[in-house]
């Protein structure tokens, strides 16, 4: 991910209708950028939490529930924005990586649209529709081809995440699980089926209160963590060898984990932050978003640059944050370097071709926005590094 400048943190937390959601998991690679919601508004940071952006810049009108694509070019996430969305009524998101171009991938009145995943190659997304039935649906990233997988009228599946190979769908199961109206009324319960929406198999099997929600796969697919009443679970892919990660005395509830794509760790949201702990007893908690100013959740994580063949770029010189000068210059670098090009682009200009160090003259007083993104081999650095800096008159 494109190191950035800082930003301002937005101040508004919007509300989710469900109390229980899911967070995203990852796959295999280096550990890339995070996305996450706080203040209504989409954001994404590095994996230590440093350098956060504000993706969609709502002013705090609902958007929430973030998935980032494992290609890391796009992002998706559920949304209350009006035309599209209202109070009582969601609908799906798609935009590129940096948050320019969002486009409604769903448009229903009376329907509520939530928890988007991406496939593994990207193309498809999977996600929970309440008409007021809720089911689990797919569509490619264009809207198109939209399929109920479970179809069940008696029985509300939720909270759907592919494996990270593609094969199997994770997703929560309550209600007349077994298709009788008159028999046993099931809580929620984590199911596994098949990515065609076969073979439905159940892996946790309580039958009282008990909240089982936000299954998410590990990087290799032997994993899946959980939420169990408010703490986190692990076991093993088909259900074996369930353990618990974290303490349940421990006031805040610790949920919507989400591997690190490398495997060396859990991001989760405890109380109204999001921390990183092993994946093993007993948690040791590291805050991603300390310096966030309202609640933030529902972290999704992405392999970095070397699950793949583009390049990241990297900002190693830009002006003060606050200048007089009326110059800037940037010095910037690819990762790996050999045989990378860049493209820059200055406020609201298009980009164009650059070579470091690029410098800009005649500013104007005000705020200025800096973007670069290196290419090699037809690849191109979804995440542009960034830096943001004011002239002062």
């Amino acid at each position: 991910m494109g190191r950035r400048g800082p930003t301002l943190l937005a101040t508004a937390f919007a509300v989710c209708l469900f109390a229980a959601a899911r967070a995203d998991a990852t796959y295999p690679g280096p550990n890339g950028p995070i996305v996450f919601n706080t203040g209504g508004d989409i954001w994404m940071m590095d994996a230590d939490g440093s350098n956060k952006e504000n993706l969609t810049e709502s002013g705090g009108i609902g958007d929430e529930r973030p998935a980032i694509s494992p290609d890391r070019t796009k992002v998706a996430w559920m949304s209350f924005r009006q035309p599209n969305g209202m109070p009582g009524n969601s609908e799906l998101y798609i935009s590129d990586a940096d948050g320019s171009n969002p486009v409604a991938l769903t448009d229903s009145a009376d329907n509520f649209e939530a928890m988007p995943y991406f496939s593994p190659n990207s193309l498809k997304i999977v996600w929970m529709r309440q008409t007021p039935t809720q089911d689990i649906w797919t569509m490619d990233t264009n809207g198109a081809n939209k399929t109920n997988l479970t179809n069940t009228p008696i029985a509300y599946e939720a909270h759907p995440e592919y494996s990270p190979d593609g094969s199997k769908i994770v997703f929560v199961n309550s209600g007349h699980t077994d298709g009788d109206p008159e028999g046993q009324y099931d809580p929620n319960n984590i199911w596994v089926m098949d990515a065609n929406g076969a073979n439905p198999t159940q892996l946790t099997f309580d039958v009282n209160l008990d909240q089982n929600t936000e299954p998410t796969w590990s990087p290799d697919g032997l994993k899946i963590a959980w939420s169990r009443n408010g703490d986190l679970w692990t076991m093993d892919a088909d259900g074996q060898n369930k353990a618990l990660l974290t303490n349940p005395v421990t006031p805040a509830h610790e949920d919507q984990a989400v591997w690190s794509p490398d495997g060396s760790s859990l991001a989760l949201t405890a109380g109204n932050d999001i921390v990183t702990t092993a994946p093993t007893p007993p948690p040791a908690y590291t805050s991603l978003t300390a310096d966030v100013d309202t609640a933030a959740a529902y972290p999704g994580w992405a392999p970095g640059p070397g699950a793949g063949s583009a390049p990241d770029t990297v900002i190693t010189k830009q002006p003060d944050a606050v200048t007089k000068r009326r110059r800037a210059k940037f010095e910037f670098e690819a990762n790996p370097a050999a045989g990378a090009s860049f493209e820059c682009k200055f406020d609201k200009k298009p980009y164009r071709n650059c070579a470091s160090p690029k410098q800009y003259a005649r500013l104007s007083p005000g705020n200025h926005k800096f973007k670069v993104r290196a290419s090699n081999g037809g690849e191109t650095d979804p995440t542009p590094a960034k830096a943001s800096f004011r002239v002062k008159p």
